[in-house]
């Protein structure tokens, strides 16, 4: 650690008062305490990742004169998606580094997909988000003043759909989005992927991927060789990986669902599973039986078991902080239980990457807490990181109420849902509660207020309160339509046309707060994605308001989609139920029942 740089970079976190930074003695030591001997900061050690969350917990309370703490895990990590369209730029992973830093994590793992340069490999990446080693070695080189562990999270067997768009890559796929297995093609691009990732990143350690791949060798490899078990033909693979991760220095870990969920497979286990971290993974709460059985079967592989935890930003626009601290009580308790040395908040971005990588917060903290033996986000340092009491941060997630307060054990996709609902189809109007347009319009009041905040997240509240004040008109719209028109209230069906410029103006101040946050954060690439979907809402308004002119001036005497019966969504016909959690996060699900791939 680069201990007077690691200072200068948190200039602004770290109050000094009646000392300065030349005033710090730091040792090693078998223990982790930070105190002030009237002429000095002493600050022991055992980990040099200690010593700046040290510092901050003594330096944010002037009635402290001393802090310990005995962490609960070895290795604390977060793992950042940037493969889901939204790549964090260079200034966002500096910054993002300095919070891990002042929480005390130990690791940066960065989920990398097809998302980075490789030698000889010119499609790989080509026209995403791509990192230049460059970049990537800035990175890491930034994370060594705190002496943070950059990791690459790669895919080696699946996960790869953006890859096979290009000719050049495409007959080397199995089957969905999985490598053919024992091809030479795929072979050569894990060479050279292994190669590249040795010269941009200094950690020894590298996350394969191996997750998710169900339906392996059930497609061009079974054309190939006959049918062979998912695990055998897994196991071929992991040989090759295992072998290019010994060739280039690299240990490796992977997910563990693999394995799970091909425990049916009586293929005997290589000798060399035993030197690879197995990750078990789980975002949901469970009760302590269903924990222990997972873990027991995890064991069972005679792996290094490591957990991994949810910190759920994959829903949408806005992240579910209750729910992912609701989850992680559980989960992190069975591994201290257990002994488990490792664990990684994971802050995925599925189908878009839509919420801010600094909505999760809460949870990047509640860890952090629960690391260091608090029960609870340690309240004053929250508030000197971000401006805002824990609390207050969470109505980042009330954007997807369905009524308040929100319960904890809800997690929610529900803005989503209903910002890309189609104003004609309805598929989820079926869905809406009564109450809904009132939850949004007081989510809206109290955002505002927060977002009026001297803090330097104040654009996230922004952007979320302007997604909720849009959400107000637009979430009710179709319902009341589909009533005016099938009652023939042309009354009714007027009120609904006049909605629609205010519809419509409301949509362009989230987008502009959105693209705002957007291009704050992340690499400009991937946001024509935001372009295409949230540019359709606006193409829709303007049929939608095309259409109901023609029907109010008696050009055309109904409406195609109108005339639809709208059928409860959970199947039950004619009752709609009305669920206080929605989750359904793909986009093509969302706004039509047609093909929309």
């Amino acid at each position: 650690m680069n201990l007077s740089l690691a200072i200068k970079e948190l200039e602004g976190y770290l109050d000094f008062a009646n000392y300065s930074p030349e005033d710090i003695k730091i040792q090693e030591s078998a223990a982790n305490r930070a105190y002030f001997d009237g002429e000095e900061i002493i600050v022991e050690y055992t980990k040099p990742t200690y010593i700046i969350k040290l510092l901050f917990t003594l330096l944010s309370d002037s009635k402290k004169k001393e802090v310990s703490f005995s962490p609960a895990f070895e290795d604390l990590s977060f793992m950042v998606d940037c493969a889901r369209n939204n790549a964090l730029n260079e200034k966002t992973f500096r910054h993002f580094i300095r919070l891990l830093s002042l929480g005390g994590y130990d690791t940066l793992k960065i989920y990398l997909e097809d998302c980075f340069e490789v030698d000889n490999e010119p499609y790989f990446g080509y026209l995403r988000p791509r990192y230049s080693k460059e970049t990537l070695r800035s990175i890491v080189t930034y994370a060594e003043i705190f002496s943070i562990e950059v990791v690459p999270c790669i895919e080696t067997l699946a996960h790869m759909a953006t890859l096979k768009k290009w000719c050049v890559y495409r007959e080397h796929f199995d089957i969905d989005d999985i490598f053919l297995v024992g091809d030479p093609r795929v072979e050569t691009l894990l060479k050279n992927m292994f190669q590249t990732l040795s010269e941009i990143f200094v950690s020894k350690r590298v996350n394969i991927g191996f997750d998710e791949a169900y339906r392996l060798g059930r497609g061009r490899y079974l054309d190939l060789h006959g049918l062979h078990s998912r695990r055998s033909v897994m196991l071929d693979q992991l040989r090759l990986i295992a072998k290019l991760a010994n060739q280039y220095g690299f240990s490796i870990e992977m997910w563990g669902d693999m394995f799970y969920q091909t425990e049916q497979d009586k293929d005997e286990l290589p000798s060399f599973i035993k030197d690879i971290k197995i990750i078990l993974w789980d975002y949901e709460p469970r009760d302590d039986a269903f924990i222990d059985e997972l873990y027991s079967h995890y064991q069972s592989f005679q792996g290094k078991v490591a957990f991994a935890g949810g910190a759920w930003k994959w829903l949408g626009f806005a992240p579910n902080n209750r729910y992912s601290i609701y989850h992680l009580r559980g989960y992190v308790e069975a591994a201290k239980r257990f002994g488990v040395k490792e664990y990684t908040l994971t802050g995925w971005g599925d189908n878009g990457g839509e919420a801010s990588i600094f909505s999760i917060l809460p949870a990047l903290y509640y860890l952090s807490a629960k690391q260091f033996g608090y029960d609870a986000i340690e309240e004053n340092l929250f508030s000197k990181i971000t401006g805002y009491s824990s609390e207050e941060y969470e109505a980042l997630d009330l954007v997807n109420a369905v009524t308040l307060p929100m319960g904890e054990n809800i997690k929610n996709g529900l803005s989503r849902l209903y910002t890309f609902n189609d104003l004609l189809l309805g598929i989820y109007d079926s869905c809406l509660d009564p109450n809904q347009e009132k939850t949004y319009r007081q989510v809206t009041k109290k955002l505002d207020l927060l977002a009026k905040r001297e803090s330097p997240y104040a654009y996230l509240f922004k952007t979320i309160r302007d997604l909720s004040s849009f959400l107000e008109i637009k979430c009710g719209f179709g319902v009341r339509l589909r009533e005016a028109y099938s009652n023939q209230d042309k009354e009714g069906c007027r009120q609904c046309y006049a909605k629609l410029s205010l519809l419509e103006e409301r949509l362009t101040q989230f987008e502009r707060s959105f693209f705002f946050q957007w291009h704050e954060e992340s690499n400009g690439i991937g946001y024509e994605v935001q372009d295409i979907r949230i540019g359709g809402l606006f193409h829709r308004i303007k049929t939608v308001s095309r259409l109901l002119q023609r029907y109010l001036d008696g050009e055309i005497d109904h409406i195609d989609e109108l005339d639809m019966k709208t059928l409860d969504f959970y199947g039950q016909v004619d009752t709609h139920y009305h669920p206080q959690d929605l989750v359904d996060c793909r986009y093509s699900m969302m706004g039509s029942a047609n093909i929309n791939d």
